[in-house]
């Protein structure tokens, strides 16, 4: 039998929750990217070093992006919750459901 544990997920504030979530990166062109990697407080925006960088030095850019994540949590646009429970579901123009 599986073992459900509650955790303290890490979601955006009530200002940000509308600019902040995305769909996976490749749900979008290079031109989107670039034109959402401008919007401060974005997902694409905090990652951006990942996105937009000509630099082939991995560590310099995840710690960018930790970073970059941090602030986020320190201006509490990102916040984290209680220890919960979490339940996904997500609906696809097709009606099928994931859960």
């Amino acid at each position: 039998m599986p073992t459900f544990k509650p955790f303290r997920g890490i979601r955006p504030s009530e200002d940000y929750v509308d600019i902040f979530p995305t769909h996976p990166l490749d749900n979008y062109t290079q031109e989107e990217i670039n034109k959402k990697s401008q919007i401060d407080s974005s997902y694409i925006q905090m990652i951006k070093p990942y996105v937009v960088s000509k630099s082939k030095d991995v560590d310099r850019n995840l710690r960018k992006i930790r970073t970059n994540f941090e602030e986020l949590v320190a201006d509490r646009k990102l916040i984290q919750d209680n220890s919960s429970y979490y339940l996904y579901e997500q609906f696809l123009p097709n009606k099928t459901v994931y859960r």
